[in-house]
């Protein structure tokens, strides 16, 4: 089990140079359709990034409360 956290560590460590490379990217083509009056890929950018945030709130709500209904069914959470 600790290996495999550890090799996703490894995994995502070594990527965050790109996904950096792509949020510059992003912001470079936001920048430049502003400048141009041209709000549409703006507002689909800032769309696209509340669904992500929106989708990863809701994986790890359901994930914490699992946990939660878990723990008080067995009886280990103190009152």
């Amino acid at each position: 089990m600790i290996k495999k956290i550890l090799a996703t560590f490894y995994v995502l460590a070594i990527s965050i140079s790109s996904l950096l490379a792509q949020c510059a990217t992003c912001k470079a083509a936001a920048e430049t359709s502003l400048e141009d009056g041209n709000t549409t890929i703006a507002s689909g950018i800032n769309l696209g990034v509340i669904y992500m945030l929106s989708i990863l709130f809701i994986i790890f709500g359901s994930f914490v409360f699992l946990v939660w209904k878990h723990r008080k069914a067995d009886g280990s959470i103190s009152k």
